[in-house]
């Protein structure tokens, strides 16, 4: 299965919720990475991954940074890790917070 269909997958199932074009990390809605798949934990850690928190800090989530190459990518902001859906835009269209993506980190 391709990671598009994959992660559609979960996101009809409920396993990721994703926030549409959220104004600040309010309301960005949270996905427990240790409950997912191990399919859609692979497909997840597999992602291009970013450091967004210059552009977040001056933009929010809407720095059309990302491109276009890519519909799905890990960004990071401090020590938090998003999952962003670009919808083939440059900024994120849809975000969620991967809590707990990092073993020794519990959150």
């Amino acid at each position: 299965m391709k990671n598009q269909e994959l992660f559609y997958e979960a996101f009809s199932c409920e396993m990721i919720e994703m926030s549409r074009k959220p104004g600040n990390l309010a309301e960005v809605t949270d996905t427990n990475f240790q409950t997912l798949p191990e399919a859609v934990k692979e497909a997840l850690t597999a992602l291009p991954e970013y450091d967004y928190t210059e552009y977040y800090n001056q933009y929010g989530f809407f720095a059309n940074v990302l491109g276009n190459d890519e519909q799905f990518h890990i960004v990071t902001i401090d020590e938090l890790v998003f999952f962003v859906d670009t919808q083939g835009y440059g900024y994120p269209r849809y975000v969620t917070r991967l809590r707990n993506i990092h073993p020794q980190i519990q959150d």
